[in-house]
């Protein structure tokens, strides 16, 4: 299971997106875990720290109840976003959210 920092959520049914912006927020390790699992080296980064100083990047946490339940990689400039990078946790699939 991936790591569970402090819930930036409230309520029962809470989903949250978070922006992960340094190298330190809590949330990284679990990601970062996450989306080594779900793409091939030969789809990824080394880490999904590397483009953080690149105002056009976001990194988000899918937060469900307090705990990762998948992320989000894209890049936002102006007229448009692309989305680099999708995944859930693969216990969160099939209605759970």
């Amino acid at each position: 299971m991936c790591g569970d920092p402090p819930s930036s959520g409230s309520g029962p049914d809470a989903l949250v997106l978070h922006r992960v912006t340094q190298p330190s927020d809590p949330w990284l390790g679990p990601a970062e875990a996450l989306y080594r699992g779900s793409f091939d080296r030969r789809e990824r980064r080394e880490s999904l720290s590397e483009p953080m100083p690149n105002p056009h990047f976001h990194l988000q946490g899918v937060l469900w109840h307090g705990t990762l339940a998948g992320l989000v990689t894209l890049w936002r400039f102006e007229g448009f976003v692309f989305i680099e990078h999708l995944a859930m946790r693969p216990e969160m699939g099939s209605g759970l959210l």
